[in-house]
């Protein structure tokens, strides 16, 4: 039993390795180069145009790997700027591209055009991918306000507080002035109620004075010798009626 099994996974085993070793030699037929001309062929290997297009390419694909770089740059040191996964769309479709542009270089000698082709359509991919995600956020894009508008909303927002500063000076100011004239007007009043007092004292006249329950707070002089009560006496808090 034991042995039929063994057997058993070896064939299962041997059976992977051809089957591995087929599709390697599949993938290797694909990309195989040796059927292919190089494409400086085509160029007829003069020199100025094949350093034409070496140096073209050359600078494209530096121009190309250095606009993710500022993209990447821009998004670290802006996080608060809306999307921003657009950003990293675009950084891997500009460093594909860029990536192209060497494939072209290599494969003036190299006839990798497998290779070159696989990197085409992992371009496509990616462009097609950025493309409908713009049109996706195209209309949030377009609904921002521009600079000018901010520029006018921060103006109105500043015209709003000189304008709520200003009310709160002027209410500041008039509490002021109310607290002045309060101060005045009981000042004025404390010297009328004392001018009254000295005129009270200074009357012949009896008067007495009285709370709204009737008892009694205050008397003169003249009411001492009307009623015969000197204000040491103990009638103060008592009904006026029970002592007049």
């Amino acid at each position: 039993m034991i042995t039929q099994l063994s057997i058993t996974f070896f064939n299962l085993y041997v059976v992977l390795i051809e089957l591995a070793t087929k599709m390697w030699d599949l993938i290797g037929g694909i990309f195989a180069s040796e059927q292919y001309i190089p494409h400086g062929h085509c160029y007829l290997w003069q020199t100025p145009l094949v350093t034409l297009h070496v140096v073209s390419n050359a600078l494209i694909a530096i121009a190309y790997f250095s606009i993710p770089a500022y993209l990447i740059y821009f998004v670290r040191k802006r996080r608060d700027v809306p999307f921003s996964g657009i950003f990293i769309l675009f950084g891997a479709f500009i460093v594909l591209c860029g990536t192209g542009h060497l494939l072209d270089i290599w494969t003036l000698w190299h006839p990798d055009y497998w290779l070159s082709g696989l990197e085409h359509a992992m371009t496509a991919f990616i462009s097609c991918v950025t493309a409908l995600q713009i049109g996706t956020i195209l209309p949030k894009i377009l609904a921002l306000k521009t600079p000018e508008q901010l520029e006018a909303v921060n103006r109105e927002l500043q015209q709003e507080i000189v304008e709520r500063q200003r009310v709160e000076a002027e209410r500041n100011s008039a509490y002021a002035e109310l607290e002045v004239r309060v101060q005045e007007r009981t000042i004025a009043l404390d010297q009328s109620q004392k001018k009254l007092s000295r005129l009270i004292e200074q009357l012949p006249i009896g008067i007495v004075e009285w709370d709204l329950s009737g008892n009694i707070t205050k008397w003169n002089p003249a009411s001492e010798q009307i009623f015969g009560y000197l204000r040491s006496c103990s009638i103060l808090n008592k009904p006026i009626l029970s002592e007049v």
